[in-house]
């Protein structure tokens, strides 16, 4: 329960930020419709989730690889199809017919889009390392791993907005980046013993 409460903690966060960063109004404006873009793709690693434990509790030893390379099958996929919506013409009917952006936010939200391109994979990575630490009943360093993603979240924000003259937008999308990659890092090596324990 701690896990999710924690991760929720992070939005609201952001939007103070963003509201002190350079082009604020902008940045708020566009925010919303990016992260509702990358959250499509990466509700597939969230969904990935639960069959990974599913089959994991099955038959970890039979089932081990075939879930790992799945993983990389639908992160490929998932952050390839945000990429290519955003760095195609395919954006103008994302942000403008879609998300009825204005033709000056929609060319201002490309970029956070494609940074964030990154998520939908990281997102299918940290929940196929969590699959096998709940297989192993460990489940603590999820907790940890979320704490440690809102910090560098937040830490990040403030150095960026703080120090540079980078807009809001694409601060919050570098920000988003660099705390779930700090997350997947630190939950990395406990995985891997985990993986050894099971499959042993």
């Amino acid at each position: 329960a701690l896990t999710p409460f924690i991760a929720l903690s992070a939005q609201p966060i952001v939007t103070l930020f963003l509201a002190k960063s350079v082009r604020p109004i902008d940045s708020l404006a566009v925010m919303p419709v990016v992260h509702s873009l990358t959250f499509i793709f990466r509700s597939m690693g969230l969904s990935y989730q639960e069959v990974a434990i599913t089959f994991l509790n099955e038959n970890a030893k039979a089932y081990y690889k075939k879930i790992r390379n799945f993983a990389f099958i639908i992160a490929f996929g998932s952050t390839s199809a945000v990429f290519l919506l955003t760095a195609t013409p395919l954006a103008d009917l994302w942000f403008i017919k879609v998300s009825a952006l204005t033709p000056d936010l929609a060319d201002f939200a490309i970029i956070p889009a494609m940074i964030m391109s990154l998520l939908p994979a990281l997102t299918v990575f940290i929940s196929f390392e969590r699959s096998v630490l709940v297989k192993d009943k460990i489940t603590t360093p999820i907790s940890v791993a979320t704490l440690i993603e809102v910090m560098v979240i937040i830490t990040s924000l403030f150095c960026f907005i703080s120090f540079s003259t980078i807009p809001g937008a694409i601060v919050a999308a570098i920000s988003f980046v660099i705390g779930r990659l700090f997350s997947n890092t630190f939950l990395y090596p406990i995985m891997n013993k985990s993986i050894n324990r099971l499959i042993a």
